[in-house]
């Protein structure tokens, strides 16, 4: 089993870890952004 993956496989992976990243960021910023989140926190206390 040595060589290069398909191409196929490198597109699936691709695709998934985008929609990953992006599900991972959006709840990030949710976190980072929301009122009491960690913005809000830093604004608060401040």
């Amino acid at each position: 089993m040595s060589g290069q993956p398909p191409p196929m496989a490198i597109e699936i992976f691709d695709v998934a870890f985008g929609k990953l990243l992006i599900k991972f960021s959006g709840e990030v910023n949710a976190i980072i952004f929301r009122p009491n989140g960690f913005c809000g926190f830093l604004g608060s206390s401040s």
